[in-house]
């Protein structure tokens, strides 16, 4: 017994060291080497003043996918011999153009020039590498700039601010506070760099937005009436970039620049005018000029109701509405909805009329005032409150579905869909059905979930439960994802007329995978194309897959553009020898071409003109080819619906002074884009799609 328990112990001992000796190997253990590999062509196209091994250096890329090493280094590097001179150093060149897509570090290093070469030297590399535009470099400069001392930021702020531009709002919105002399640019920095713009870094008038506003309201900083100068900047902070589009006189487009602020900016508009709010309302409810009262709000509350306001004119006119009884009664005892200034101004805040107030009064015993204000802020008419109140019997205590249902209603309609809905869906699904029913069409999303619950077996790889069944007893995944998207075919927030979407389900092809057959009938605009789908899918060939003849077929409208839109699609797919285009590919490129064969044209003219060795052949992505050449057929890019993987351009649109293309076909643009020299497109693939994209056929 004492021999077999020493074995015992000598046996756990022998465990234990080993245990230890695997932990420490383990830790010992080299990490996993990060894969690397050399673009020859990148190679081949830097410029011959670097020797073989510099090459090599710069046109090396981590990682393992091979494709996304591009000749963006070569470019790179020329630009820096042209732009920052031959005797640049070649620490310098790699570290700016090591991986680049595009010429832009080395250009954004160049618009550093002002700063001084210190500031260059110090910041630029850190500023500007991988930079896929020159604003890092344009904002910095800018910032170095300012005249006061008063205005200057500390370096190390000015490379955060800078490098995580995304537009140039925050940059436009600090040099609107300099030229203002409202506040100090470090006093103004927090805020302004938190201003939202256009999204990228062209010259769109979507930045001038919260410029503008400054512009404007400077004169009404008043501390004594309790508007500071940061509340100014607050304000005009929050002002939407996309509504100040709106504002510019027709025709006339902003260059970016503060100096070209002809817009007017609606927040400060609406502060202005809502002075003249008194206590008294003319007999049209508009505001009576001639009153020697008060004004209803001081200027915090006009501040607050104003924020972020749509039209100038749109909060204004819901405040009169809720405060005063209405025509005919101006200054009347008591107010139309019972709310007082402070509250109005919740209601109203960003209101686009007089809707907000008509809500309110129309929710009377349906909850709370603030319960109600939240329900009616924002709206357009009184169709929330009237469909919160024909809600009740089916959503009951559940607040949140039922304001999920109404609160953008215009009418009692979305409530009568849910209420009138299959009594298997939660109520999270009945909001997802009925939410934004149009007035007099209640039950055109009932009618079709109905109408689609047998089709819906009938197709290949039909999911075994997707309707009749409740939502807690589909426990496989693609049931869930099926009944979701055959909720959102049939409502009016997916298809523009539900009814034509069943008919197109009913009518599809079963050879067609379910999921696709849902995606491709949701949001057709009437029953009328449902036959010109049903020929395309039958004479397209067999070896077309499920989705590829979705993506094809959801958009042919007349017999014409079917035989269109697959002579087309095939010839693309099987004939083409540049670019190599996929059936998915060519699906996208054909779905709207015509009779007079546009598309095909522009195909054509790339396939003849551009071979894989022309100089920038490179940029000519498939994708790049679809999207330039898919828009002679339709005028805008296609298939955007959920179900097209289509190309996403690049959110920074960019202007190539180097180059001037005149032609008229953008097939032709493309091939004379791919016979400039690598050095001259130093912008990446979204340089084809913005210069070309819009050429005449």
């Amino acid at each position: 017994m004492i021999r077999l328990n020493g074995l015992i112990a000598l046996l756990l001992a022998s465990i234990c060291i080993l245990s230890i000796e695997s932990a420490a190997a383990a830790k010992s253990a080299p990490p996993a080497k990060t894969a690397f590999f050399v673009s020859e062509e990148c190679e081949k196209r830097v410029p011959s003043s670097f020797n073989a091994a510099q090459k090599k250096q710069l046109c090396t890329f981590d990682g393992t996918d091979k494709s996304s090493g591009t000749i963006g280094p070569a470019i790179c590097a020329s630009v820096a011999k042209q732009v920052l001179g031959g005797n640049v150093k070649f620490d310098t060149v790699l570290q700016l153009c090591q991986g680049a897509s595009s010429a832009a570090p080395v250009q954004c290093y160049d618009k550093l020039e002002p700063a001084g070469n210190q500031l260059r030297t110090k910041y630029g590399i850190e500023l500007c590498a991988k930079s896929d535009s020159t604003l890092p470099g344009e904002c910095f400069a800018d910032l170095n700039g300012f005249s006061g001392t008063a205005n200057r930021l500390k370096p190390e702020q000015m490379l955060s601010f800078c490098k995580s531009l995304e537009d140039r709002a925050p940059l436009l919105c600090l040099q609107a506070v300099q030229d203002t002399k409202m506040l100090t640019v470090p006093q103004a920095f927090d805020v302004c760099k938190e201003v939202v713009g256009s999204g990228e870094d062209s010259s769109s008038p979507h930045n001038l937005a919260v410029a503008t506003c400054l512009r404007e309201m400077q004169t009404q900083i008043k501390p004594s009436f309790g508007v500071t100068a940061m509340d100014v900047l607050k304000f005009c902070a929050e002002s939407n970039p996309n509504e100040f589009l709106d504002t510019l006189p027709e025709g006339e487009e902003a260059d970016g620049s503060t100096d070209s602020l002809t817009g007017t900016s609606p927040p400060a508009q609406c502060f202005t005018e809502s002075a003249h709010i008194k206590a008294a309302a003319s007999t049209e409810g508009a505001v009576s000029e001639h009153s020697v009262t008060a004004p209803l709000l001081s200027p915090k509350q006009r501040l607050s109701l104003c924020s972020n306001a749509h039209t100038a004119l749109g909060p204004i006119n819901c405040t009169i509405s809720a405060m005063f009884r209405g025509p005919g009664k101006p200054g009347a005892a008591g107010t139309n909805t019972g709310l007082k200034p402070a509250e109005v101004v919740e209601l109203c805040q960003g209101a686009l009329n007089a809707g907000p107030a008509m809500c309110f009064v129309e929710s009377r015993n349906l909850g709370t005032n603030v319960e109600r204000s939240h329900l009616c802020n924002g709206a357009n008419s009184a169709g929330p409150a009237q469909c919160y109140r024909r809600s009740a019997s089916t959503f009951r205590n559940d607040v949140g579905n039922r304001s999920l249902l109404c609160i953008s209603a215009t009418s009692e309609d979305p409530a009568l869909c849910a209420n009138s809905a299959p009594h298997y869906l939660s109520l999270s699904e009945k909001v997802d059905l009925c939410s934004n029913t149009p007035s007099s069409h209640a039950q055109d999303s009932v009618r079709c979930l109905t109408a689609v619950e047998a089709a819906s077996k009938q197709f290949r790889n039909a999911p075994k439960k997707a309707l009749g069944y409740f939502l807690d007893s589909l426990w496989d995944a693609r049931d869930r994802k099926s009944r979701e998207l055959l909720i959102h075919m049939c409502s009016f927030s997916g298809s523009q007329d539900p009814i034509a979407s069943a008919e197109c389900f009913r009518a599809a092809p079963n050879a067609l995978e379910h999921d696709d057959a849902a995606r491709m009938c949701t949001d057709i605009p009437s029953t009328e194309v449902i036959q010109h789908m049903q020929l395309c899918h039958r004479i397209l060939p067999k070896d077309w897959g499920s989705e590829e003849a979705s993506v094809l077929c959801e958009s042919t409208t007349s017999r014409e553009q079917v035989e269109a839109a697959l002579r087309c699609a095939v010839e693309a797919s099987t004939r083409m020898t540049f670019p190599k285009l996929t059936k998915l590919h060519a699906a996208q490129l054909c779905a709207y071409e015509t009779a007079k064969s546009p598309v095909m044209a522009c195909l054509k003219e790339v396939n003849r003109g551009v071979s894989a060795s022309s100089n920038s052949a490179y940029l000519l992505t498939p994708e790049t080819v679809v999207h330039v050449c898919s828009l002679g057929g339709s005028g805008e890019n296609v298939n955007t619906k959920t179900h097209s993987p289509t190309h996403t351009p690049s959110s920074h649109t960019h202007t190539n002074t180097h180059i001037a293309v005149t032609n008229t076909n953008p097939g032709a643009c493309l091939v004379k884009l791919a016979t400039y020299s690598a050095s001259k497109l130093i912008f990446d693939a979204t340089v084809p799609q913005n210069i070309c994209a819009h050429a005449e056929y």
